[in-house]
Parts: C-alpha cells; structure tokens; sequence
C-alpha cells in the first residue's frame, strides 16, 4: 500500500492483518514521489516499523493499493511497547488475541523493560493509530532513517 507522507510523496508498507476497522501494516524504509512501486523488489521482512491502524485510508482510497502478494505463512503480531504514564516504566508488551478476532488488543501481558530489550526484540510502538496519525508516524520514522 502507497500511504501519503505529505509533501515528501508516499511510503510503502504491507497489511499483513485485517480485522476491519483495524489493520496491522508492516511499513518500509523506502519511499517514492509517486504512489508506484516494483512490489517485487521488496523485502518484505524488513519493516522499518509495524503498527496497528485504521483501515479509513484504504476505504477512502487515499492509500493506494499498489499490488496483493499473500503472506507465505500465518503472520504473528510482534512484541509491542510503551511508557507506562503511571511509573514512568517502560514496558515491553505482548498481545494473546482470540483467533477470530486477531487485532482485538485487550488479552496481554506487560513485562518492564528497557531500550536495550525493546531493540533486541525489534518492539513496535503501542496503540491503535488512526490512518491520518500512521501518515504522521511513518513520515517521522521514515525522517529518523535519513530516507526522507
């Protein structure tokens, strides 16, 4: 999928689960003045990050589906983590979500961490983004990369 990153053109990235409204999009380290892209020459295991979103950007057709090559196996959701606002803790945490639903975020475990271990297990950032703040997000972590 081609997500618009404002004036900079458009980054690139896989859903890799649908459970609508909710996607989970892995996002590369490539972007592109157009919306186009050799699907074919991605390596489609190296997210620069993967984050879980709203579908409204695809419904809208702001982001363009730009080619459909299934996943080789059932994907599994990453570690995920956060800064508990309480302790100041950060926490590392992993999802249990029911098989019917695999983007229903409320069966986890949260484990305290650290920036060593949040690297270590490649921990994507928490929380469910609306399509407009993915924009915002990937266009940042594309900027943190040098690409942009």
């Amino acid at each position: 999928v081609a997500v618009p990153i404002g004036t900079n053109g458009y980054g690139f990235g896989r859903i890799l689960i649908i459970d609508s409204p909710a996607i989970l999009v892995g996002f590369y380290k490539i972007k592109s003045v157009e919306p186009k892209i050799d699907i074919n020459s991605i390596e489609f295991n190296s997210y620069l990050m993967q984050i879980v979103c709203g579908d409204i950007g695809i419904r809208k057709k702001t982001w363009i589906l730009v080619g459909n090559l299934p996943l080789n196996k059932k994907y599994r959701l990453p570690y995920f983590w956060n800064n508990d606002t309480m302790t100041n803790q950060l926490m590392l945490r992993k999802y249990n979500p029911p098989l019917e639903n695999p983007l229903a975020l409320v069966n986890f475990v949260d484990i305290p961490t650290n920036e060593e271990e949040i690297k270590e297990k490649n921990a994507q950032p928490d929380g469910a983004f609306g399509w407009k703040a993915a924009e915002v997000v990937l266009k940042h972590y594309l900027e943190k990369a040098g690409v942009i």
